[in-house]
């Protein structure tokens, strides 16, 4: 389900082999449209990688391939299928491809070395539109997500102890052709900056939200000298944070050990492999979402919560515990296991107005999609829950879409 200006789309598979129903469904929650698009392929993985990218008057339903994107234009009024499945070379090296609509035309949004570019629908021709000062590191230069006819991109350089990184922004506009920069330092006091895994030597992950953007990663212990270049193990011993608004200043950063949550983590270190998910809450606080992997399933999780200013509050958890946060939106969380509750898009702004979520059901603290979830959660712990959920808000309401294992499902409105 995607939030467009005057509604929502909701993608959906019907019984017939490849087949992709869209279906408009206005902010009352009244059907305006439904279109069906053949998609090629269209297996759970490739169809939980569906994008969908809103144009002023087209939509653009994307299927993300290993090597094509294969690229469906909707009319946004009637739903008319303007054309489908035309295939779009997408070899980056990034693990996600980034798409700008712009003058109605889809375009891709990638680096090459030291150099952004974007390359139109049906062309092979690619233009610059940014370039990497040469201070930092062109591996480490990626497009992190477009965001209204934006382009958002960084890259960085660490100092040989892993204790200050240097970090370059970029805002690429598509519609005014202009381009904002910034650069910050971050300077950690008591750890090092370390990499995500033994296999995985990113130092941060970067996640978009309602009012700004967050980088993420782990921390180590602090250095005197010159970090490793190769992890050994999966040791971490708390997690770093860094805000920015939507013109690249920065909010706030925090160096977080686990040793301030007062042994909520054994021995204040995670020895495991660890998957860490972050989302605002209606505080525009921030809930931080801990797991621990064991095997192709999840072992202790923790949740640790920063208010607005990205001040800690609240760390709870440490059990091997199913909890309504653990999502995955390519699916790949539920290998080994049924569907239990899962938050299907990233659009949380409005779930929790507290985040303690283990510490018993009080009315007061939750908005009502949110006391849904938990409720639901809370009584079917022992059991497989073959729902998943997904959760629009609008200013003064709530577009709530219940899937049941049956393969239907139920739109609720809350007002």
């Amino acid at each position: 389900m995607k939030k467009v200006d005057d509604g929502a789309v909701i993608l959906s598979t019907k019984s017939t082999k490849n087949l992709l129903e869209c279906t408009k469904i206005s902010i009352a929650g009244d059907i305006v449209w439904k279109a069906n698009v053949n998609v090629p392929n269209l297996n759970g993985y490739n169809f939980n990688k569906l994008v969908v990218i809103e144009g002023n008057d087209f939509l653009f339903v994307v299927n993300q391939l290993s090597k094509e994107s294969l690229i469906s234009k909707i009319s946004k009024s009637n739903g008319d299928i303007v054309y489908e499945n035309q295939s779009f070379k997408t070899e980056t090296k990034s693990e996600t491809n980034h798409w700008l609509a712009s003058n109605d035309e889809i375009k891709l949004v990638k680096t090459s070395g030291g150099t952004l570019i974007q390359q139109q629908f049906n062309s092979e021709s690619t233009s610059e539109i940014g370039n990497l000062p040469s201070i930092y590191s062109e591996d480490h230069y990626q497009v992190n997500f477009t965001k209204n006819n934006a382009a958002y991109a960084s890259s960085y350089t660490l100092e040989r102890n892993h204790g200050e990184m240097h970090i370059y922004l970029s805002k690429y506009d598509a519609e005014l052709d202009s381009t904002i920069e910034n650069t910050q330092d971050l300077t950690l006091d008591h750890t090092s900056y370390t990499y995500n895994s033994s296999y995985d030597k990113r130092v941060f992950g970067v996640k978009q939200d309602e009012t700004g953007f967050y980088f993420m990663g782990k921390l180590d212990i602090q250095f005197k000298k010159d970090y490793p270049t190769v992890k050994n193990g999966d040791n971490f011993i708390g997690f770093w944070v860094a805000k920015f608004n939507y013109d690249l200043q920065l909010e706030y950063f925090i160096e977080m050990p686990f040793q301030y949550f007062q042994g909520i983590v054994p021995a204040d270190v995670i020895k495991k492999p660890a998957v860490i998910d972050f989302k605002e809450d209606y505080n525009t606080g921030l809930l931080i979402n801990i797991n621990e992997l064991k095997g192709v399933i999840y072992g202790s999780k923790y949740i640790v919560y920063l208010d607005s200013l990205g001040i800690y509050r609240y760390a709870i958890g440490g059990h091997d515990d199913y909890n309504f946060m653990e999502y995955d939106n390519l699916g790949l969380r539920n290998a080994g296991r049924k569907l239990r509750i899962r938050m299907m898009n990233d659009d949380w702004a409005a779930y929790a107005t507290n985040p303690i979520l283990y510490l018993g059901h009080r009315k007061n603290d939750y908005s009502k999609a949110l006391e849904e979830s938990i409720s639901l959660a809370n009584s079917s712990k022992a059991t497989n829950q073959n729902k998943a959920y997904n959760y629009l808000f609008f200013d003064d309401q709530i577009m709530y879409l219940e899937y049941l294992s049956k393969k239907k499902g139920t739109l609720n409105i809350f007002k």
